[in-house]
């Protein structure tokens, strides 16, 4: 499904003022058409001119931006209407052969899950030929109208790793997605929220993607996969959260870009440049959709767990008597704890990794974690001194310490 989907890209087009776009529909199917490519054209005029944004560094393309930003509009029904042909036919911009990539396709599927939310009456439009690919379509609107329910359509649940055996049951994420796909698809559909991230973000040495805030949003809450680019420059699936959580620690040694999808940061990841980023809106959106940072909060005490095992040590959790929980990083008291231990710390390009790790727990407000790492390290520079560098120039810096 989505095999045919569109690529046609207009560049180069005069630059105005980001947020000043509003689409214009009429709602007759005679003009779909036509008033596609002027609100296109719109679109494009509009976002371009932003001093912070960029085009595209993961999966979203210009043209996959635009039909993400209509499906902010739904609640019109002039604009659902256009929506709804172009998502089913391809409208006026002709189709590609290249298979969508998995994060592709769930960003498809979540616009067409949204039209059927706002505009529950146009799941049973059929245009044309009622094509195999109109179908499919047409499916995944009615997963939300027939039942009322928001299943995942492609990764309806998740698998958490061993290593969190020993994280409250309390603090774990559910493995059923329906709830995080219902906040995925409302994250989408908010315009202000979306345009406001150029808005809020300050620091222009960081520009960012269209999608940026929802693509990362989206993958830290397990519902959207990851991609990389090959040797070639072409796109190239990766997977889910939890799947990778599933890798053994060969894999999290010898493999890079992952680090910068488990553990945002302001700052471009050497391994993995085209990785969303932690940007000055998050906490805007954090206070005005706590839900999210809590499902991803959750999701992320998992990575930090998983990322425990790989150091030799288990991530524990231990009620206290007053409420709330201490954590602690313990070692696994193994043969195999003992040679990973060993491993990361003589693998220097490691080092730099604990930095962004400790930055990411503060600033998804993971604070117990964060110093449940710290007092590690604290531990580890006295083992072995060869990290002191690390731990006074970068490590330090990472939790606010001078």
């Amino acid at each position: 499904m989505f095999r045919y989907w569109l690529f046609l890209l207009f560049y180069g087009l005069a630059l105005e003022s980001v947020g000043a776009f509003e689409p214009v529909f009429s709602g007759q199917a005679d003009a779909f058409n036509q008033e596609l490519t002027e609100n296109y054209q719109g679109f494009q005029k509009n976002l371009s001119s932003s001093v912070v944004y960029q085009e595209s560094q993961a999966a979203t393309h210009r043209l996959l931006d635009y039909t993400l930003c209509l499906a902010n509009f739904v609640k019109e029904e002039n604009v659902a209407k256009a929506l709804d042909y172009l998502l089913k036919t391809g409208g006026p911009f002709g189709i590609s052969k290249r298979q969508a990539t998995s994060q592709e396709q769930v960003l498809l599927a979540a616009v067409a899950q949204i039209i059927a939310i706002k505009q529950p009456s146009l799941v049973h439009n059929l245009y044309g030929g009622h094509t195999t690919h109109q179908q499919a379509i047409q499916r995944l609107q009615q997963q939300v109208t027939s039942s009322g329910d928001f299943p995942h359509p492609y990764h309806p649940r998740i698998d958490l790793p061993s290593s969190a055996d020993f994280v409250d049951q309390n603090l774990k994420p559910n493995a059923d997605q329906t709830h995080r796909w219902r906040l995925f698809l409302d994250l989408l559909s908010d315009y202000p929220w979306v345009k406001g991230q150029f808005t809020l973000t300050k620091d222009l040495q960081n520009k960012l993607d269209w999608l940026n805030t929802p693509l990362l949003c989206g993958y830290l809450m397990g519902v959207i996969p990851d991609v990389e680019k090959g040797k070639t420059g072409k796109l190239q699936d990766r997977d889910y959260l939890d799947n990778l959580w599933k890798q053994d620690n060969l894999w999290m040694e010898s493999n890079h870009k992952y680090v910068q999808w488990f553990f945002p940061t302001p700052n471009v990841g050497q391994g993995d440049r085209i990785a969303p980023r932690y940007s000055g809106a998050m906490p805007y959106l954090f206070q005005g959709r706590p839900e999210i940072l809590t499902e991803i909060q959750a999701m992320m005490r998992m990575s930090l767990a998983r990322k425990a095992n790989f150091w030799g040590q288990r991530l524990v959790y231990t009620k206290w008597d007053s409420g709330g929980n201490r954590v602690d990083l313990i070692p696994l008291k193994t043969q195999d704890g003992d040679k990973w231990e060993q491993n990361w710390i003589h693998k220097t390009h490691n080092y730099q990794r604990m930095s962004r790790f400790l930055e990411s727990l503060g600033l998804f407000g993971l604070l117990p974690e964060q110093q449940a790492l710290w007092a590690y390290l604290t531990e580890i520079k006295t083992k072995y001194p060869q990290t002191n560098n690390s731990y006074e120039n970068f490590w330090k810096p990472a939790v606010g310490q001078k």
